[in-house]
């Protein structure tokens, strides 16, 4: 069987929140159901009929908070649609904070309460990928409108600390931000459910397992340097911590489901 991936890019007020809607079939091929999942910067509702098994636990339709650790992951069909927030966008549209999130999978109705169980009636009842999409942003646009607004934090933030590929520091974060370290780490945990150390941390090694991935000529010290490793054996310590594995084994496991992400 084919694998298709079908994406659809939020648009409007919910793109600040909201990287996509997404479909694929990649668990109804007829390899192996059972795939390891790896920390990727996402935050995920996924909408399905049939069970998803992660780490042991069952779940049909379910949000995935904040990963820092890999999870295994068994499923015998893929999901029907899926929402994939970008890692500070569920925040406006839930009570809880972030950090309550952080490495968990809950219940649609445990995050955004009973009204979602009526939103997903009517996505398996919907004839196709459109009109599911069309579904979703209606209810997340809804919800956005009925917030009271706030002084933009985590977007800004979030692109401060891409841009610096890697080299963000926490003192750096505070100078740009002009908060004190106490206000920073009240305003990340509360949005992304890390600290700004920890987080960093994280986004430094995604981007340099991104790196290895599209870099096949850079030995993992050049890479390791070019982002502000202190050798080879510390970036592998990092990445062993938040995937369990080592670079290179990483880059041979990752699925197609996730290779999309580290591009």
């Amino acid at each position: 069987m084919t694998w298709h991936f079908r994406e659809y890019k939020a648009e409007g007020l919910l793109a600040e929140y909201i990287d996509c809607f997404w479909s694929e079939n990649y668990m109804d091929r007829s390899e192996s159901k059972q795939l390891m999942i790896f920390p990727d910067n996402t935050v995920e509702l996924i909408f399905s009929e049939n069970p998803f098994i992660r780490n042991g636990q069952r779940y049909l339709s379910h949000l995935i908070g904040l990963k820092t650790q890999s999870q295994m992951v068994a499923v015998e069909r893929s999901p029907l649609v899926a929402v994939r927030f970008k890692p500070y966008g569920l925040k406006p549209f839930i009570n809880c904070t972030s950090q309550e999130l952080l490495n968990g999978s809950f219940a649609p109705e445990e995050v955004f309460g009973s009204e979602i169980r009526a939103i997903e009636e009517q996505l398996f009842e919907a004839a196709d990928f459109e009109s599911r999409v069309q579904i979703l942003s209606q209810y997340f646009l809804f919800k956005l409108k009925n917030r009271t607004s706030e002084k933009p934090f985590a977007s800004p933030i979030a692109a401060y600390i891409s841009a610096q590929q890697g080299q963000a520091t926490v003192q750096g974060l505070m100078n740009w931000s002009g908060l004190s370290l106490k206000s920073l780490e009240r305003h990340f945990k509360k949005h992304f459910g890390l600290s700004p150390k920890q987080y960093l941390r994280l986004q430094r090694v995604l981007m340099a397992l991104t790196r290895t991935k599209a870099d096949h000529q850079s030995s993992l010290t050049a890479i390791a340097y070019d982002f502000g490793y202190f050798d080879q054996a510390h970036f592998i310590h990092e990445v062993q911590s938040f995937t369990g594995l080592n670079p290179m084994r990483f880059r041979s496991e990752l699925s197609d489901l996730q290779a999309q992400l580290f591009v």
